[in-house]
C-alpha cells in the first residue's frame, strides 16, 4: 500500500484534516450508512480551481484515490455552493446514495477519526480532466487503495 512518501514523490501536496463533528447520524432509516463526520481541511483555498487527483490518507497510508474536474470542490464545496460535491459533510438528503464515494468515504473517515487515526488529504493538479482520470487509474492500479475496492452497500 502506498503512503505519504509515495505521494510526496509523485508531486502531491498535503493538507491536514480535522474533525469538526463526529458521529453524525441521519435518523431517516437505520439501514443507511453512517455515522458521518463534518471535516475541516487546513488550506482549502490554496487548492486550485482546476482538474486533478486526490487521496484520502489515514495514519500515513493511502486509503482512497480519486479525480476531480475542480479539485477545490472536493473539500471546499460548501463554500462554493456545491455542498453535494464535497467529502467534508454528508447532508441528511444524501445517505441513501450508497453508491456515492462521498457518502462511503465520509463514513470511513468518521470511523478513522473515532479510532484516533491521523487523517490527511493530498492533491495534485493536472492540466486536463483526461490527464487526471489517467493518473487516477494508474495510481489505483499501482497502489490498490482499500477504499477504492468494491464497496458494500452498508458498512
Amino acid at each position: 500500500m502506498a503512503g505519504d512518501a509515495e505521494l510526496e514523490a509523485a508531486g502531491f501536496r498535503q493538507d491536514h484534516v480535522d474533525a469538526r463533528r463526529l458521529n453524525i447520524v441521519h435518523q431517516q432509516d437505520i439501514r443507511k450508512p453512517g455515522p458521518f463526520c463534518r471535516l475541516d481541511v487546513a488550506t482549502p483555498l490554496e487548492v486550485p480551481l482546476q482538474p486533478g487527483v486526490y487521496a484520502w490518507v489515514t495514519d500515513g497510508e493511502v486509503r482512497y484515490a480519486g479525480h476531480a474536474s475542480v479539485l477545490r470542490q472536493i473539500v471546499n464545496g460548501t463554500r462554493m455552493d456545491r455542498a453535494y460535491n464535497d467529502y467534508t459533510y454528508v447532508p441528511p438528503s444524501k445517505p441513501w446514495q450508497t453508491s456515492s464515494p462521498r457518502v462511503y468515504v465520509n463514513g470511513l473517515l468518521n470511523a478513522a477519526f473515532v479510532r484516533g487515526e491521523r487523517v490527511t488529504w493530498w492533491w495534485r493538479a493536472e492540466p486536463t480532466v483526461l490527464d487526471a482520470k489517467r493518473l487516477e487509474a494508474r495510481l489505483i492500479a499501482t497502489w490498490n487503495p482499500p477504499w477504492n475496492r468494491a464497496r458494500p452497500v452498508v458498512w
